[in-house]
């Protein structure tokens, strides 16, 4: 993880049913509201089921759930390309550590690598 990865904060939204969305866009004025949770980027261990891709501002985006978290988190299509590759998704879900990267004005869910 880079030092600039590190000074990333993650706005986690919530929705209805007590589940949580991460926020992808950086800017947001989600991050100043009372219903968004800031969480350090700290790798996390996750089991993730893919819901669905949706059509972000200039590319395709995936949606992966947690369940145990009730958690909703976004990520590039490399994630779920690179699991489809590896031959890690399983049922629709992949399992490891996981943090944040900012590319662009987003902040998008990637495998964590060590450096």
């Amino acid at each position: 993880m880079t030092p600039k990865q590190k000074e990333l904060e993650i706005c986690l939204v919530k929705l209805t049913k007590g589940y949580r969305k991460h926020e992808t866009y950086a800017n947001s004025y989600l991050y100043n509201s009372t219903d968004s949770k800031i969480i350090p980027n700290i790798p996390f261990e996750a089991e993730l089921t893919y819901l669905d891709y949706y059509q972000g501002r200039i590319a395709l985006g995936v949606e992966w759930e947690d369940k145990k978290t009730k958690t909703i988190y976004c990520s590039s299509m490399g994630l779920l390309s690179g699991a489809i590759k590896s031959n890690e998704l399983k049922n629709g879900k992949i399992k490891g550590q996981f943090c944040f990267y900012k590319q662009g004005t987003s902040i998008l869910l990637q495998r964590y690598k060590e450096e």
